[in-house]
């Protein structure tokens, strides 16, 4: 069974796939954890900045024991939680778009539910 729900949105060309156990992963070489994931896009949860919106870099995460790794382009970032001192750090959730990379045969897999 696999651990994750669907969040089917009317205005979405594909659905959402909405972790239900924290899914720990990197853009580039930053800490992410992925919100939710479609075939074509992502929405992760980070602490330390991105790299600025239009920047390409590499997502890349384990689910269900597989490796799924795919090229990405920041679209936009938004301040979830602000730092509350000096010794605390913001919370971000950043939108990606995944893009094509010809050179493989597959971007993403899913696991099956």
């Amino acid at each position: 069974m696999s651990n994750a729900s669907v969040d089917v949105e009317e205005r979405r060309q594909f659905a959402r796939v909405t972790p239900v156990q924290r899914i720990r992963g990197t853009v580039g070489n930053v800490v992410v954890f992925l919100v939710d994931v479609s075939v074509n896009s992502a929405r992760v949860a980070h602490q330390l900045p991105l790299p600025p919106a239009g920047e390409t870099a590499i997502l890349t995460f384990d689910w269900e024991g597989r490796r799924f790794s795919a090229p990405c382009q920041l679209r936009r970032t938004r301040t979830e939680k602000e730092a509350k001192s000096e010794f605390d750090k913001p919370l971000y959730h950043s939108g990606l778009t995944l893009t094509a990379d010809p050179t493989r045969e597959s971007l993403i897999e899913y696991p099956s539910a």
